[in-house]
């Protein structure tokens, strides 16, 4: 379902803005329908994170070689075992402080450690979240 193009809020700096501050990021029958959490200026403005280097990147790969569509993939850190459907399920994890290569790990990981931006205190604070309002409900 196609987001409503009015102003929002930019997740980086705060502000509200038109929708056009904002970068389209999914597009349905040509037209935009989802937009980017950060505005035009805060991503220009956003530090870029280390990129894995080609020559490791190809060396990583090399000799441990991304699953194809239609193998099995057990992933490390959810513990699930997943069938490639696309080969946008799994993702050449790496450290973003330094661009070094974690391995292969499954997109629903991979987007959970990108949107707690590799943090191991926040990781440790949604932890503690997670224990609190499950012990609650016993």
């Amino acid at each position: 379902m196609a987001q409503e193009a009015k102003p929002r809020i930019c997740k980086e700096c705060g502000r509200l803005l038109p929708i056009d501050a904002f970068e389209p990021n999914r597009y349905e029958n040509g037209i935009p329908s989802v937009w980017r959490s950060e505005c035009k200026e805060c991503r220009k403005n956003a530090k870029p994170f280390p990129r894995i280097s080609e020559r490791k990147k190809r060396e990583y790969v090399q000799n441990h070689p991304q699953p194809k569509i239609g193998e099995d993939f057990y992933c490390r850190i959810c513990d699930r075992t997943i069938t490639i459907q696309q080969n946008r399920d799994v993702n050449l994890d790496h450290d973003h402080t330094t661009g070094e290569i974690r391995g292969w790990i499954c997109n629903r990981c991979n987007t959970g450690l990108g949107n707690f931006r590799d943090n191991i205190s926040v990781l440790k604070r949604a932890i503690r979240w997670l224990q609190r309002t499950l012990m609650s409900l016993f």
